[in-house]
């Protein structure tokens, strides 16, 4: 803070001004305060300020968490983008990393783990993996929506948790969905369904890869869905 009581920290002060004076280049003096109103004043637009950048926090966290996955046979779309690359005869289809990064940026977290690289944005609840070998090697072959916070078991990194809408097959899909409310419809759209000794999960495969949807058996809740390319 100045030495001066009078500046208004913004390379002017009270003392000198008059009524109807231009100052800050924009704005027009219409009245001139004591000290002490002055202070008040100049602490209410503190205020006010912080309050507007507070809300557009809240804003953006907001739209954060209502953002849109919606993940069917041979399409991932995220907030209505396709981010599978573009159909080409007799070539397999990656996930585009120009569309991916223009719709949620650059990963949050990039690490190794089992000789694949991994990204993730854990404020998305989205992981994304690139293959090393084979047709996916270097090439963005896998994606994960972590419906339920998961570390990964090499690096400790978190996951996430997804708070948007899912949308699988047209089912919406979140923290409160139970696996076998999905299971219902999904039968319907050809996935097969296994059970093993913590985890129920369906799978749909096809020329265009495969989706999967993992749920637990102790919650009986969903906890991921999985996009294969291949």
């Amino acid at each position: 803070m100045s030495a001066n009581e009078d500046d208004l920290d913004s390379g002017s002060t009270l003392r000198g001004f008059v009524e109807g004076q231009q100052v800050f280049g924009r704005y027009a003096l219409r009245r001139i305060l004591g000290r002490a109103a002055g202070r008040i004043a100049r602490c209410g637009l503190l205020l006010a300020v912080a309050a507007g950048c507070l809300f557009m926090r809240e804003g953006f966290a907001k739209d954060r968490a209502t953002w849109e996955v919606a993940m069917g046979e041979g399409s991932v779309k995220l907030d209505g983008v396709e981010v599978l690359e573009e159909s080409r005869v007799g070539e397999e289809r990656f996930f585009s990393r120009e569309v991916l990064e223009g719709v949620l940026g650059l990963a949050e977290e990039r690490f190794r783990a089992r000789g694949l690289w991994v990204e993730v944005w854990p404020s998305r609840g989205v992981t994304v993996q690139t293959g090393w070998r084979g047709l996916e090697k270097d090439r963005l072959f896998k994606m994960q929506i972590a419906i339920e916070e998961r570390r990964d078991k090499e690096s400790g990194k978190s996951s996430g948790r997804f708070g948007g809408v899912l949308l699988l097959e047209g089912l919406r899909l979140d923290a409160n969905t139970t696996f076998e409310s999905a299971r219902l419809h999904l039968e319907k759209h050809d996935y097969r369904f296994q059970t093993e000794t913590e985890v129920t999960s369906g799978k749909k495969s096809g020329p265009w890869g495969s989706v999967a949807i993992f749920g637990s058996k102790s919650s009986g809740k969903i906890t991921r869905v999985d996009y294969w390319c291949l």
